[in-house]
């Protein structure tokens, strides 16, 4: 039961820093796709997955969101309600980056 409220915080989370830096950050953060959120099982830490559409901003993209963490964190908190609002933590999600290279190099094979 423990992992399912996870599972929603989680999603939650996503969803509300995604909306936030959408409405806040609009021509800074128009590449960045928050692609998931982990949470520990404490609620203390969440690591924020992110990525961008080009991948030569990524360092650009996590500086902005390192230096917004504070105004994201607080904001979140006003949108959602948990008994602790987790300190946040970006990182890059390579998923992403990876499953594009895959559809190249298939997209290779079947010509």
């Amino acid at each position: 039961m423990d992992n399912f409220r996870i599972v929603r915080v989680n999603e939650l989370l996503k969803r509300a820093i995604s909306e936030y830096l959408h409405n806040a950050f609009t021509s800074e953060a128009v590449s960045i796709t928050i692609t998931k959120v982990e949470t520990a099982s404490n609620l203390r830490m969440a690591s924020v997955f992110f990525s961008v559409y080009n991948a030569s901003v990524r360092k650009d993209a996590l500086g902005f969101l390192k230096k917004v963490r504070h105004a994201i964190q607080l904001n979140v908190s006003k949108m959602v309600r948990l008994k602790y609002i987790p300190q946040l933590t970006f990182v890059w999600d390579a998923s992403t980056e990876k499953a594009h290279q895959a559809l190249v190099a298939m997209d290779q094979l079947s010509k």
